[in-house]
């Protein structure tokens, strides 16, 4: 499956209050592959999984301009299979600790410490793809890839 998508992660609060735009729950529940790749416009898929809220934007617009992560503990990422394009930001409750963006294959942003998860990463041929950031969810995170988690759907205005 090629992941054209974009999500934050927010210990403890909830990213739809963080959003520049509003948001209006739709009533509507959705499975993790809608919500990880839905094609639906304007819209945003939220869960919570433990301490962890998750937003998931597939147009790739909300979380990579509307929400300022500043002082949270917070994972954002970015998956774009169309423009072999894959990354993470990670604040660790006080500053930006992390920021790795790969484009065909090459670091394009590389800024803080390398996390211990990058250690023992291995990529294939082509470079870092999906299988990369799902991995930092994980180890920052806990959360792995469920296509049966149920996520609420937000209208955004």
């Amino acid at each position: 499956m090629g992941w054209n998508t974009s999500a934050v992660f927010v210990a403890g609060h909830d990213p739809l209050a963080m959003l520049t735009s509003a948001a209006t729950a739709t009533g509507e529940e959705v499975h993790g592959d809608e919500a990880t790749s839905g094609l639906r416009h304007g819209v945003v898929y939220t869960a919570r999984t433990g301490q962890w809220h998750e937003l998931w934007d597939p147009s790739l617009v909300y979380v990579t301009t509307e929400i300022d992560l500043t002082g949270r503990r917070a994972l954002s990422v970015v998956f774009s299979s169309v423009s072999s394009s894959y990354g993470f930001t990670y604040h660790d409750g006080h500053t930006l600790a992390r920021r790795l963006v790969y484009a065909d294959g090459e670091p394009v942003v590389n800024e803080g410490a390398p996390l211990p998860v990058e250690q023992g990463l291995t990529f294939p041929e082509w470079g870092p793809d999906e299988d990369f950031v799902w991995a930092v969810i994980d180890d920052i995170t806990g959360i792995t890839f469920d296509p049966d988690r149920r996520y609420q759907v937000h209208q955004v205005h």
